[in-house]
């Protein structure tokens, strides 16, 4: 059942509070509405956050080309797991789970970065490297959960073994598309 584009199936406030939830690892993607307008403002706010993220170092524009290739990346693999396994009615409730939490993430990584900054400067790179592997680690066990519930895996290891693969194919097609852009940053 499909509810209008314009009106969230429930109150922002209470998807947001899923979306925490499934950040959080407290709750499963299949709890979230099947809302298209909650895909989409999930879709739009790991646009933006991804775009910030990047744009320091790779300037607005090809951020957000980036941004908009990981999206692609991890949705499509997502829709090809999903649709290899007869379960693709799944497919967006877990976009807006992997997106809004993403987002969420990501927006934490935020202020942490100027941390991170701060950190290098003061010549505590230890510390700084620290955390940037922590969000990370964050991140793949918040796909691994994710994962687990949307292919109906039997348990955390094999959603962390998905997690895993679509991270690395995703690392090689965004080096492979954005090879130049990358090189400048070395």
């Amino acid at each position: 059942m499909d509810e209008p584009t314009s009106a969230p199936a429930r109150p922002l406030r209470d998807s947001l509070v899923l979306l925490a939830q499934v950040a959080l690892m407290l709750r499963p993607p299949q709890d979230l509405p099947p809302s298209r307008w909650l895909m989409r403002l999930a879709t739009l706010a790991y646009l933006l956050v991804g775009t910030w993220l990047l744009s320091d170092r790779l300037g607005p524009a090809t951020a957000f080309l980036m941004a908009s290739a990981d999206a692609l990346l991890l949705a499509g693999f997502t829709a090809f797991i999903l649709a290899l396994q007869g379960r693709l009615a799944r497919l967006r409730q877990t976009w807006t789970a992997l997106a809004g939490a993403g987002a969420l993430i990501s927006a934490v990584m935020l202020p942490l970065l100027a941390l991170i900054g701060s950190l290098l400067h003061a010549g505590d790179g230890g510390l700084s490297t620290f955390l940037v592997y922590l969000l990370f680690a964050w991140l793949l066990a918040v796909n691994a959960h994710i994962f687990r519930h949307a292919f109906e895996l039997s348990n955390i290891f094999f959603g962390l073994a998905a997690a895993v693969v679509q991270y690395l194919f995703s690392e090689v097609m965004l080096a492979l598309l954005f090879a130049s852009q990358l090189e400048t940053l070395t």
